[in-house]
């Protein structure tokens, strides 16, 4: 889409994606501090593995992926561009 339609169906995708992204990462974050607190490991060999870093990945994807999509919704598009 092109002129004043295509900008706002920009602005809208990008507040959707975002927002649902956030909720992602809002969602994740909340297992990730419970696993945290429970310093989750696994038990391998007999020798204890944590887990709990690993947690940390999703929160961080979708709190990046949110800022790239709000950016992309918010930042003008230049003449001729390709999306």
């Amino acid at each position: 889409m092109t002129g004043r339609i295509g900008r706002i169906n920009d602005i809208f995708v990008g507040l959707i994606t975002g927002g649902v992204y956030l909720m992602l990462t809002y969602t994740t974050w909340i297992v990730a501090m419970r696993e945290f607190s429970a310093r989750s490991f696994v038990v391998s060999l007999s020798v204890a593995i944590p887990v709990w870093p690993t947690y940390f990945i999703l929160p961080v994807g979708f709190a990046l992926a949110a800022l790239v999509s709000l950016y992309r919704g918010f930042m003008p598009r230049k003449p001729g561009a390709a999306k």
